[in-house]
């Protein structure tokens, strides 16, 4: 089973809606940038629209976001999010990925709440 990790900072002081829209940018954005990808295309299929899974983990603040975005991308593709136009890096999405693959580099951060 394919799954998206989304990596978001726990210290910003932001909305709940406004958070949980950076999260959407992120994801939206990984799934453009490898739109070809094997893994994307078949993710985003129509039989499987309906069994996406996504997790969210919290990370807690931006010098860890980095950190962990260099572990993930120097294996696995991924996009760091932004924040515009601040340029703030606030979101982290890794390609959709089985799930033994990508859950030993995050599985100590807890999820976001």
């Amino acid at each position: 089973m394919l799954v998206q990790y989304i990596l978001l900072r726990g210290d910003l002081k932001w909305s709940q809606g406004a958070l949980i829209a950076q999260a959407c940018h992120a994801s939206i954005a990984c799934l453009f940038k490898y739109k070809d990808h094997p893994n994307v295309l078949k993710y985003t299929s129509d039989e499987n629209l309906n069994r996406m899974h996504k997790v969210v983990l919290k990370v807690k603040d931006e010098n860890e976001l980095e950190a962990i975005h260099k572990t993930i991308s120097d294996k696995h593709d991924c996009y760091l999010w932004h924040e515009q136009p601040e340029n703030i890096p606030v979101c982290l999405a890794c390609l959709p990925l089985e799930k033994d693959i990508i859950h030993p580099l995050v599985k100590h951060l807890p999820l976001f709440k």
